[in-house]
């Protein structure tokens, strides 16, 4: 029988089911997918925990994890032709996947998908990190009970913007393999850094962030800074290697776009593709100097764009949720 249930920001996915179902992915007979997502701007930590069941007769279960985004930072206020610079972008989740016999696997596991961190909400604010993601013996996260995580130190919030340039948000660190995960084959891939916030004092626009260079997180773009002058914010630009036949990404500047000059409009949101598998961060707010534009939401993992300087600055887009997806089989 097939069911769905979609409740409090998770999925949960239980087979049989057609590949369509899964936007194609591929699953051998009798596998039970499972996949849990966080939510986002609600400041990276929260205390949702869910319960994953082993399924009956499995014998290897395959475990991959994205820790959550942290916000970008909100844009410098400051008079009209006063150095008024953009916030930072939020860096991105590390990624750590565990394969492991279910033999060694408790019948009932305990699943914490991190939050994205929440933009920056007033002027000059920095946003907050991405929480952790985990899978747990018991709903705590204390060492003992943590079979896999995400990563080991959180993806940062983008600092808030200041007359001069704003430190860019922490990439999610490396994830240490647990006593559980020894039983396993466990890998653990760092996330990426945000991008600093353009000096107000250079009066320049933001800086374009380029998705998958090296892991299939991308930053936030960064947001645009104003001295009297009307700026775009940055976008996310793919890799000029990435070449898709069934998706549409131009490899140009601008593939998440940027909110243009003399707008102060808001950046476009990260997007989220499943196959193949990849997120990119939120783009950056643009500004005419009187109005700063917000930052945009990064996709899953993925940093929040930032907002740009202004009379009126702009806020800070949220980080894009963490994930859990468990495939038992």
């Amino acid at each position: 029988m097939v069911w769905l249930l979609y409740f409090l920001g998770e999925i949960m996915i239980n087979y049989p089911l057609t590949p369509s179902d899964l936007n194609d992915l591929p699953y051998p007979n009798n596998c039970s997918i499972t996949l849990f997502v966080g939510a986002i701007g609600t400041g990276g930590s929260n205390n949702n925990w869910k319960i994953w069941n082993k399924p009956k007769d499995s014998t290897m279960t395959n475990i991959f994890l994205i820790g959550g985004g942290g916000g970008g930072g909100a844009g410098f206020s400051a008079a009209a032709n006063a150095d008024k610079g953009a916030g930072a972008s939020g860096g991105t989740g590390a990624i750590t996947k565990l394969l492991i016999p279910s033999f060694f696997l408790p019948n009932v596991m305990y699943i914490l998908a991190g939050d994205g961190g929440q933009g920056g909400v007033t002027a000059g604010a920095a946003g907050t990190a991405g929480g952790i993601s985990y899978v747990c013996y018991s709903p705590n996260i204390n060492a003992p009970n943590v079979l896999v995580q995400s990563n080991a130190a959180a993806a940062g919030g983008g600092g808030g913007g200041t007359a001069t340039t704003a430190a860019l948000g922490a990439a999610g660190t490396i994830a240490t393999i647990s006593t559980g995960a020894a039983m396993g084959i466990f890998s653990s891939i760092a996330g990426q850094a945000g991008l600093a916030g353009p000096s107000g004092a250079a009066n320049t626009a933001g800086t374009a962030a380029t998705a998958w260079a090296s892991i299939p997180i991308s930053t936030g773009g960064t947001g645009a800074s104003s001295t009297g002058g009307a700026n775009a914010g940055g976008g996310v630009t793919a890799t000029a290697a990435t070449s898709f036949t069934d998706v549409n990404w131009p490899v140009t500047a601008g593939a998440v776009a940027a909110s243009g000059a003399n707008t102060g409009g808001r950046g476009s949101a990260g997007i989220n593709i499943w196959k193949p598998f990849r997120t990119s961060g939120g783009a950056g707010g643009g500004t005419n100097d009187t109005i700063g534009g917000d930052g945009a939401a990064g996709g899953i993992g993925s940093g929040g764009g930032s907002g740009a300087g202004g009379v009126l600055a702009g806020l800070g887009g949220s980080g894009g949720p963490g994930m859990v997806l468990i495939m038992s089989w």
